[in-house]
């Protein structure tokens, strides 16, 4: 299980899902590594909680293990934060609960700039991406330096969605799949737009949103790299540095 990537200089994490309780039974196999819960699909309120503070004590134990091992200057996020931030008056609520019961998730962010490491986010369809509830923008802005909906580096490019889900979306309209795959408007119109720029160049896509393998779209000039934290990675597709870290 690949729970953080490092490309060059840059720790690359993606699809937390903090305080996304549905998340331990949709994910139940990948969760149970992740967090050490013994039944994930069954959880009670207090072990559910219980294994968000192991989850996130172990990616901050990583997190720092890999920053004092390593020549890190950057933290990408890519998104999916903290799960239901998008929903209004409860986003406030949610995140006065996450200080209290899961102070940890803070800690990880705190390490980071004590040691002067730039953090950016990229927000997911779960995040709140359209940026309207003040105090969840002045949350992110908190613990991130920028946030954004993709950044481009070179040949490189991190997304949400990865490129080309917008084609998949396509495809599938009408069809029983087409519930699997959903999105708004607004990332439909960026993948759009990236696919577009991008069309020609050879770009590794750095990306999320995929919670079960591989991005199953194949297009020619783009490499898709799965940063979701509960996708068990090939070791093939990786050179391994833990059972939870690797390079990319």
């Amino acid at each position: 299980m690949i729970m953080i990537g490092i490309h060059e200089d840059t720790i690359i994490s993606s699809d937390w899902h903090v305080l996304h309780r549905n998340i331990y039974w949709f994910l139940p196999e990948a969760r149970k590594i992740i967090s050490d819960a013994e039944n994930p699909a069954r959880l009670s309120f207090p072990e559910f909680i219980a294994a968000e503070v192991r989850t996130y004590q172990k990616i901050f134990d990583l997190i720092r293990d890999t920053v004092e091992k390593h020549s890190i200057r950057r933290f990408y996020f890519l998104g999916d934060l903290v799960f239901g931030l998008n929903k209004g008056r409860e986003s406030i609520k949610k995140l006065e609960f996450l200080n209290e019961e899961v102070p940890v998730f803070f800690e990880i962010f705190k390490y980071l700039e004590s040691k002067n490491i730039e953090r950016r986010m990229v927000l997911g369809n779960h995040d709140d991406f359209k940026l309207l509830n003040k105090k969840v923008r002045a949350f992110y802005e908190s613990i991130f330096n920028e946030v954004s909906l993709f950044i481009r580096e070179g040949s490189n490019l991190y997304t949400h969605f990865p490129i080309g889900y917008s084609n998949v979306h396509d495809k599938a309209c009408g069809t029983p799949e087409e519930k699997f795959f959903r999105i708004n408007k607004l990332f439909y119109k960026l993948d759009k737009k990236l696919l577009q720029e991008t069309h020609g160049f050879q770009i590794r896509n750095f990306h999320g949103h995929i919670h079960r393998g591989e991005f199953s779209l194949h297009i020619e000039n783009i490499r898709h790299q799965n940063m979701a934290i509960d996708w068990r990675v090939s070791p093939i597709a990786v050179d391994a540095i833990s059972l939870q870290s690797a390079s990319l």
